[in-house]
């Protein structure tokens, strides 16, 4: 077992392992990933003694000045850990996940589609009884339109989008049972949000209340 020494950033007796790019003690580590996190500068105390290579033996590292104490870091060759693995940053984790963010930002541009120009006002279910009861007639013209909108958030995502006919058509059929809950579930949520009702498995945000028109009509459908 390895005997503890005196490390060279804060002088208290430890034992020393190497990261940063040198032999450094846990606790200056930690600052200094700490210091890396920080939005603002440190600001130096400009005294003597807190200033000094043992302020944080003699004094704390809470009293001990934080600007020197990561100079003295520094000089002695400390390595910057990279900043993107530790600052909790949207827009690097998007750099980092283009798919991923490609497959959000198209389920996002479906949802606003459908909210903006779609919602029914009727809201069919199988707990309601006459022209609102969930039928099964019903069920399929509902389930056959969400399917269109499935295929047009499918198609809307750049690594599908090159694929041949054949491959799409499989990636379709294979989400379209998963996307199709996700949905319903979704805005079931939404509309038993009214304590007054419940609707057992609500229909899902269509334009079946609103007239004849039918989705193939429309003209950013992809064909079905």
């Amino acid at each position: 077992m390895s005997e503890k020494q005196e490390c060279g950033v804060c002088s208290i007796d430890a034992f020393l392992s190497f990261h940063l790019g040198i032999s450094i003690c846990t606790a200056c580590v930690a600052f200094v990933y700490r210091s890396r996190k920080r939005r603002t500068p440190y600001t130096c105390k400009k005294d003597a003694r807190l200033c000094s290579k043992t302020s944080v033996r003699d004094y704390t590292a809470y009293a001990a000045c934080t600007k020197c104490r990561l100079d003295r870091c520094l000089q002695l060759g400390v390595v910057a850990p990279e900043l993107h693995r530790l600052i909790s940053c949207s827009t690097a984790r998007r750099q980092e996940t283009p798919i991923l963010f490609s497959v959000v930002q198209a389920i996002q541009n479906g949802f606003s589609i459908i909210k903006a120009k779609h919602l029914t006002r009727k809201v069919y279910g199988t707990s309601e009884s006459g022209d609102q009861c969930l039928t099964y007639p019903k069920l399929l013209e509902l389930f056959e339109e969400n399917t269109a909108f499935c295929r047009l958030i499918t198609e809307d995502i750049p690594i599908v989008s090159k694929l041949d006919s054949g491959a799409k058509e499989r990636v379709f059929k294979n989400v379209l049972f998963i996307y199709n809950t996700i949905f319903c579930v979704i805005h079931n949520m939404s509309i038993n949000s009214n304590r007054t009702r419940f609707y057992r498995t609500p229909n899902i945000p269509s334009i079946v209340g609103t007239g004849p028109q039918r989705l193939t009509n429309l003209p950013f459908y992809p064909g079905f």
